[in-house]
């Protein structure tokens, strides 16, 4: 598993709870799994990338259906995308409070 950005931020619990959602739901259906975290104006992003199956080998079964609606709570966005070598699956987490995205209109209240 690779990750990147800070591991100590807010948040922090919400993101290790949709990654480890995102990993149940690939196992053991992938044989290997590469997890990248990055911030951005966004929110956080998760990218899960994995091999896709190879042509003419039926796909293994995914996980519970349930983690998806995990991650559906969870995030703001999600979806996957792939080619006929690797899949990823993603999803955006909202940005944190306290920054500030807090205040939409840019005002300084005054």
């Amino acid at each position: 598993m690779v990750t990147s950005g800070e591991t100590g931020c807010a948040g922090g619990s919400q993101v290790a709870t949709v990654a480890a959602a995102m990993m149940r739901h690939l196992l053991p259906a992938a044989p290997s799994l590469r997890l990248e975290v990055t911030r951005d104006d966004c929110g956080i992003w998760l990218h899960l990338t994995y091999p896709a199956p190879r042509s003419g080998r039926a796909a293994a079964p995914w996980g519970p259906a349930g983690e998806l609606s995990l991650i559906n709570s969870a995030a703001q966005r999600w979806g996957h995308y792939g080619d006929t070598h690797w899949h990823t699956l993603w999803a955006l987490l909202p940005p944190q409070a306290g920054s500030a995205a807090a205040d939409p209109t840019g005002s300084d209240g005054g």
